[in-house]
This record gives C-alpha cells, sequence and structure tokens, in this order.
C-alpha cells in the first residue's frame, strides 16, 4: 500500500467526509465492476475512471456514484483527476486499478505525487514487475518452480531453441501494461523454427517476447492464488482456486469457469513469495500444476485484483473490501479471520465463446455440474441490472456487425 505525505488542506487520517474509492479502469470493466460492487454494497462512495469511453460496464453499475471519462490516455491526464478528486473531498482516496495498462503507465511517473492517495498496487514492485523477467526472477529466488525460460534478442535467437520429440515451446508477451495492446496471448510451436514462422506474422520484435516451455495440463490444472497484504505486513488472507474452462485460442485464455477451494500448499507458495518481496496490497499469482512431474510453477503475478476477483467474495473473503479497511485504518481482523467457501465464479459470456469455439458439449456439462454450489457471476447481479443490460446491449451490437460483414462479403463478391 501506499500512503502518500498529505497536502496543505487535506488532514492525514482525520478526513471531514468518508474516504472515496476510486476504481481506474479501461476495456469492459469486468474486473472493476466486482469492485464497485463489493465498494458500494459495503456502503462505499465509488468513483470509476474510464479510460476507453462510455461502454465499460463499471460505468452501468447503480454503485457507481461519479463517472470521469478520459479524453486521453496520459498518466498525466490520470493523475489530474485523482488529484481533483482528493481535492473536492479534502481526503485522500483509496485507488484501484483492473488493468495492467493504466497502472504501468502512472507508475511510470517514478516521482512522489503532490495529493495524497492510498493505491492499493505498490508502485515500486509494478515498475519492476512490467518486464516479465524480474517476475520470474523474483519467483525462482522465492523457491517457487518456473518453466524453463528464454528472453530472446534476435530471429536468430528464437531459431536456435532447443527443441525435442515430447517438447512444446509457448510465446507470450514479455512486457506488462504496453501501451498498444499485444497482438496475441499465447501462440505454441513444437520447435524454434516453427515458433519463428507463427510470430513472423504479426508486427513485433523478438525482444518483445518471453518463450517458456509448455508445461501440461488442460484448464483445470491452472491454479489461482488472490490475495491482500496489510499496511503493517504481518496481516494477510489468501484465497485459492482453479480454472475449470478458459475462453481464448491457443495454449492460454481468459478465465470464464473458476472454483475457490481451499489448497494449503498453493497458500505456502504464495505465501514465500510475497515475503520475499515484502509486498504490501492485492495481488493475484497464477500457476499450473504439471502431474507428470508432481509440481506446481509459477506463470505470473498481477500487482491488481484479478479479472475474477468477485471469486473471492463469493468464498465469503472479500479482498476488496479488506484493501479498503485496511487502508483507512479501521480494524480488519474479523475480515481476514473467515474459512475460505466452496464457490463458484462463472462469465456466461466466456463459457458461450468456450463452448462455441469448438462446439465442446463438455463445457456446458462442466457447467451445469457447478449449478448447486455457491456462484458469483462476472456480470449479472440481483441488486444491479443495469450492467447486464449493457452487456446484452453490446453483445447484440457485436451480432449486429457481424451479420453486416457477411452480407457485404456475400453481395460484394457476386
Amino acid at each position: 500500500m501506499i500512503y502518500l505525505k498529505p497536502a496543505p488542506g487535506i488532514q492525514e487520517n482525520l478526513c471531514s467526509t468518508a474516504r472515496r474509492a476510486i476504481v481506474c479502469t479501461r476495456g469492459q470493466g469486468v474486473n472493476a465492476l466486482a469492485v464497485v460492487r463489493s465498494l458500494g454494497r459495503a456502503g462505499i462512495t465509488v468513483h470509476v475512471i474510464s479510460a476507453e469511453g462510455p461502454n465499460n460496464l463499471a460505468l452501468s453499475s447503480r454503485y457507481c456514484v461519479e463517472k470521469h471519462l478520459l479524453n486521453e490516455g496520459s498518466p498525466e491526464a490520470l493523475e489530474l483527476v485523482i488529484k481533483k478528486i482528493a481535492r473536492d473531498n479534502k481526503c485522500e482516496p483509496i485507488v484501484y486499478f483492473d488493468n495492467d495498462r493504466m497502472l504501468a503507465s502512472l507508475a511510470s511517473l517514478q516521482r512522489e505525487f503532490v495529493e495524497p492517495f492510498i493505491s492499493t498496487s505498490p508502485f515500486s514492485i509494478v515498475r519492476r514487475f512490467l518486464d516479465k523477467r524480474n517476475q520470474n526472477q523474483a519467483a525462482a529466488t522465492a523457491g517457487l518452480n518456473v518453466p524453463e525460460s528464454w528472453f530472446p534478442a534476435t530471429w536468430g535467437d528464437l531459431e536456435q531453441l532447443p527443441s525435442g520429440t515430447n517438447r512444446k515451446l509457448i510465446a507470450k508477451a514479455r512486457y506488462v501494461g504496453s501501451a498498444s495492446p499485444f497482438p496475441f496471448k499465447v501462440i505454441s510451436a513444437n520447435d524454434g523454427p516453427q515458433l519463428v514462422s507463427l510470430l513472423k506474422t504479426f508486427s513485433i520484435r523478438p525482444s518483445d517476447i518471453l518463450v517458456q516451455d509448455f508445461i501440461d495440463g488442460a484448464d483445470k490444472n491452472v491454479f489461482i492464488a488472490m490475495c491482500f497484504v496489510g499496511s503493517n505486513s504481518e496481516t494477510s488472507v489468501i484465497v485459492t482456486g482453479r480454472k475449470l474452462i478458459q475462453s481464448g485460442k491457443g495454449s492460454g485464455g481468459v478465465m470464464a469457469l473458476g472454483r475457490a477451494e481451499p489448497n494449503k500448499y498453493l497458500e505456502d507458495l504464495t505465501r514465500l513469495l510475497i515475503t520475499h518481496l515484502g509486498y504490501q496490497g492485492l495481488i493475484g499469482v497464477e500457476f499450473k500444476y504439471c502431474e507428470r512431474s508432481n509440481r506446481y510453477y509459477f506463470i505470473e503475478v498481477s500487482a491488481r485484483p484479478e479479472r475474477f476477483n468477485g471469486l473471492a467474495a463469493a468464498a465469503g473473503i472479500d479482498l476488496t473490501l479488506i484493501a479498503y479497511r485496511d487502508a483507512n485504518r479501521d480494524d480488519i481482523s474479523q475480515l481476514v479471520n473467515i474459512a475460505q467457501k466452496d464457490s463458484i465464479w462463472i462469465d456466461v459470456h466466456g463459457c458461450w465463446s468456450a463452448f462455441r469455439q469448438n462446439l465442446n458439449f463438455g463445457v456446458l456439462k462442466q457447467v451445469m455440474g457447478t449449478l448447486l454450489l455457491r456462484h458469483r457471476c462476472a456480470v449479472f447481479a440481483l441488486d444491479d441490472w443495469a450492467p447486464t443490460m449493457a452487456a446484452w446491449r453490446a453483445t447484440a451490437r457485436d451480432i449486429g456487425r457481424r451479420i453486416v460483414r457477411k452480407f457485404r462479403k456475400i453481395f460484394g463478391a457476386t
């Protein structure tokens, strides 16, 4: 957590009004929506700063009290909005980030802010972890298993990568929070030359990518740990679980269906990492379990709430609310001393995409098999209908555009 020196006119910890929360978001806003709901349901005033126009789902939530649309994506523009909220309320706001790009942008300023605010993501570690080489080094030093990794500088480096009968390589973005979206999430190949031929179809440099040995295993072998470490570094709470279904092409994807389930070994691995880092704030860690070697491998870390952070709340441990209470200097002992419950997080649109991709009826079977468990939907909520309606409108527009493109293609060819 970052506690900055208060500016004139703002008394630290003696706010005349209730401390506000700010959620910085871009894209669809599934992550931000969960944060806004957790805080809003607790009676906390939430501001949403969106960097990509008015279509972000978090802006539609009844718990979003004030909307702030950024006309430009510069860190200075984001800083100005946060400063204004702090000045208007004469109190340091508590800031959350739902994406790496805005977080990296603000952290890149590399200076102390004039106005005080409390960040739930530690900027010093964010700056360090923009390069995944540093993530891997930190995990290995902490004692975690890390897949064999390469950081090529040239196409020749890629072509010389080792190959084998049972070996598979994956390539993904090396740098986190780049100003422009990376053209793919994960690409897989059997050897270096094949990987080069696939990568050259994109406008990227070899130095932009990280190559790793592929860890065998299905979606259910991808495990997650969501964690909050208190401002005194002595209080930490960890929620563990696994991905059941991922949507997306290739060897990686975005969680569409996940389950929270206690895993003491994963808790211990996560605690090793956060202790080594001296971490404070919200963090998500992803692992993959290899049945052949009976090992958990570190995959990556996110110095912010995960997209599926609603899964922790469904399990009875609301990490985003705990982070707020800690930053507000409230007693959080009763919030952290709760046993994790078995629960499910589901992104209906993501499950549909996973089913539609290969007409995979196993997806429907898995979804049906979880209906009797505690649920938290990515978008739908009985007490907050507007984001669901906004999502359906966006889906309808997308379907309409696809139909128009198909008609144009058909009639353009005749």
